[in-house]
């Protein structure tokens, strides 16, 4: 018999044996009940919308629900996905993405708003948020870049053009700065990302520079010291003139190492206004002076007369000016934008078309009915 011959035999037998063993319901699995088992992915339970679950100790091949969920008490046992133990009790796990999509019974899912959300997000196996996720049609929809459990981060494309969008260099720049890597000097997180999320060609740390690969950060080249930058094939004089540090992260960098010093020869406090960047290196979209709060394009100069003061609490705390700064990238798109924006650059939740009223998220896409009967804080 041919080597590859062979091969196809061992190939096809362990075919058989994983279809034999998906449609044996009599398998053994451990004893602890609500544990998820499958042959399946577990986007092919989501997309049905329902979790394979061991049922009474028999593991079957098909997404279904628990029947036997541990209402009273989950002690010794796991709580369905979506749910999490606290004080031997099944309750909402609001970090989880699968809230949004796991039906268990009528005694969990009638204490679950997000089973009624108007955003169904895509969620990883485990749980956590995918880092893309896209709202609205593929026309004029948008994709945004956001963390495990659901917070938008630095990234968006219009959905037409999103195709190769990934948004792992954001996700990657935030768990950095998150998990407090972002010291000054030699620990400083000098990752660009560009628009959409995805890495940036030219990659540069501690005076060396390199080329990656967009969607994922594999290396793609040598590596060179900072000044011979401009003999890398990913180098264009028009992305990144003589400098890797932009404006932003450049002068983020200059406070940083002067507060280090300043540290250094006895002054513990220095007065310096907050810097905040983008991940590709530009001014972000908040700026804090005089305590004010200002909505910034990347070039650090204000939108308009949006801001927020720290008399109103709610508006400062909470201000993101996505609004803001859409009704420049609609502007740069060449696209109508007829959305209404609150003082400090947020969307306005209640938006009006004609004599119709409807609610909108804060990325400005509609939530809810039309004319909902309830106040659009409580629509989710």
């Amino acid at each position: 018999m041919g080597a590859t011959m062979y091969k196809l035999l061992i190939i096809t037998l362990l075919v058989f044996q994983k279809v034999v063993r998906s449609q044996n319901n009599e398998l053994v699995c451990d004893n602890v009940k609500n544990t998820l088992y499958t042959e399946f992915s577990q986007a092919d339970c989501i997309k049905q919308g329902t979790f394979y679950f061991q049922k009474q100790g028999n593991c079957k091949p098909e997404c279904e629900i628990a029947v036997t969920v541990p209402i009273v008490s989950c002690e010794g046992v796991r709580c369905p996905p979506g749910y999490k133990c606290v004080d031997k009790r099944c309750v909402l796990d609001e970090d989880s993405c699968f809230k949004y999509i796991t039906k268990v019974s009528t005694a969990f899912d009638k204490d679950n708003p997000y089973l009624s959300a108007t955003f169904k997000p895509k969620c990883t196996w485990d749980g956590k948020w995918e880092a893309k996720q896209c709202k609205g049609g593929k026309t004029n929809g948008r994709c945004f870049c956001y963390d495990e459990v659901g917070n938008r981060i630095f990234g968006h494309e219009w959905s037409h053009k999103a195709e190769k969008m990934t948004c792992a260099c954001s996700r990657r720049r935030y768990e950095m700065e998150k998990s407090n890597a972002k010291i000054v000097g030699k620990d400083f997180v000098s990752l660009h990302c560009d628009s959409l999320g995805n890495f940036q060609k030219l990659q540069c740390h501690l005076g060396h520079c390199w080329c990656v690969n967009p969607q994922n950060g594999d290396m793609e080249s040598s590596v060179v010291t900072e000044h011979l930058m401009k003999h890398l094939p990913c180098y264009t004089k028009a992305d990144f003139s003589d400098k890797y540090m932009r404006q932003c992260d450049s002068h983020l960098y200059g406070v940083e190492t002067a507060i280090k010093y300043l540290n250094l020869h006895g002054t513990e406090f220095a007065n310096f206004a907050k810097i905040m960047c983008d991940a590709d290196g530009t001014y972000g979209s908040v700026k804090v002076a005089g305590g004010l709060k200002y909505c910034t394009w990347k070039d650090n100069k204000n939108i308009g007369s949006f801001m927020a003061s720290l008399g109103d609490k709610d508006l400062y705390m909470n201000m993101n000016c996505n609004c803001a700064r859409d009704s420049l990238i609609f502007k740069e798109a060449g696209l109508d934008f007829n959305m209404a924006c609150l003082q400090n650059g947020n969307y306005k939740p209640e938006q009006t078309i004609d004599e119709f009223k409807y609610c909108v998220d804060d990325d400005g896409f509609q939530i809810g009915d039309i004319n909902p009967s309830k106040e659009c804080k409580d629509i989710i």
